[in-house]
């Protein structure tokens, strides 16, 4: 997310020899869809499942919120983990800084309470600790398989495999290529697996037509999308431990959540407009069949559209979704009317059940 992206960043921009802003610029859109898609699918299921916001006399007011003891030690150690990261120091020594001065902060901050505060404390690193038991243990299982994966040289072989199907096709078509940056990226960081990745795989995309910074943020997207994906996704491990959930069945909802971001990196092959190369006509028209696209896929994932929807509703949905990633007028038309045509058709029901006070289940 611009204007702060991480190391994988800036090392992508060392590899394409542009300037680290042109980078940040060429991912505001596509952060804004995923993050579109991530707000619309919850809000979606808040709908489908009767979830409420809070009754008005139990919203916190904002000036209670920014109240200086509250605000200090939430913002502080954030601030100062942007300041020391752009200082060039290490993920290790920021977070450090951070912690440290988010603990003084908080105890700082009610000196009068200070024994419970210091108990508070105390409780909430045991909270912590056992918390990461758990993902410890699933972190040391995942390392266990990326290890035999690099022994037994099974990686080489599937990137083989994966270059030899890729020749048949033309590449970016071939969703082989999705799978392969899920199974590169299984339990190594962004980093690491962005550079592996862009070092077998973004030359090739970039050898049959595909442009440069396109071929970079598709292995780069999906470097970043290991960590959601099954079977090694260590940033589930954390969710679930953090929510006391299954992790698999986290796993299942973060990837329906997500649906519409695996999908947007198929748009940087085909077009790279929605990275800010081209025409101005080309990336507004760009953006806007990307945006229709990822409101069918999140409504057809999460199975409602202003009311919960059937199986193969929601399947027709994704599909029109799927339809927008190519950037072919005709595929944009037939993805654009399927959508309005359930849209319109959903309003009309939906108008007609209100009107005789019952319901549709479509």
């Amino acid at each position: 997310m611009p204007p702060i992206m991480g190391a994988g960043a800036f090392i992508m921009a060392d590899l394409l020899g542009m300037p680290y802003l042109g980078i940040a610029l060429a991912a505001v859109i596509p952060a804004f869809m995923f993050y579109y898609g991530v707000f619309l699918s919850i809000d979606l299921a808040a709908r489908k499942y009767g979830f409420k916001g809070l009754p008005e006399d139990e919203v916190v007011p904002l000036k209670e919120v920014l109240y200086y003891k509250s605000f200090l030690p939430i913002f502080v150690p954030i601030a100062l983990l942007i300041v020391f990261f752009l200082k060039g120091y290490t993920a290790v020594t920021c977070a450090s800084y951070a912690i440290l001065s988010a603990i003084i902060l908080y105890l700082a901050m009610d000196i009068k309470d200070f024994p419970n505060r210091f108990k508070v404390l105390v409780s909430a690193l045991e909270d912590a600790a056992k918390d990461m038991l758990t993902v410890l243990t699933l972190i040391s299982c995942a390392q266990i398989l990326v290890c035999l994966i690099s022994v037994t040289g099974i990686g080489v072989k599937f990137t083989n495999i994966i270059m030899v199907i890729g020749k048949r096709q033309k590449t970016g078509r071939d969703t082989c290529h999705d799978c392969y940056h899920d199974f590169l990226g299984m339990g190594m960081p962004t980093v690491a697996a962005y550079v592996l990745a862009a070092s077998v795989i973004a030359p090739a995309l970039v050898r049959v037509g595909v442009a440069p910074i396109a071929a970079h943020f598709f292995v780069f997207y999906y470097a970043i999308f290991a960590g959601l994906t099954p079977p090694v996704c260590g940033t589930i491990f954390i969710a679930s431990a953090i929510a006391k959930s299954n992790w698999l069945k986290t796993a299942w909802i973060s990837m329906r959540i997500s649906v519409g971001a695996f999908i947007v990196p198929f748009m940087f092959l085909f077009s790279p407009a929605l990275l800010l190369v081209g025409s101005s006509a080309e990336i507004i028209r760009t953006s806007i069949t990307c945006l229709i696209g990822m409101t069918a896929l999140a409504a057809g994932g999460m199975g409602y559209l202003i009311r919960p929807l059937s199986m193969p509703i929601s399947i027709v949905l994704m599909l029109s979704g799927v339809m927008l990633v190519d950037p072919q007028v005709i595929t944009d038309v037939i993805g654009i009317g399927v959508f309005v045509l359930i849209l319109l058709w959903l309003l009309i029901t939906n108008k007609k059940a209100k009107a005789v006070g019952g319901t549709i289940n479509n």
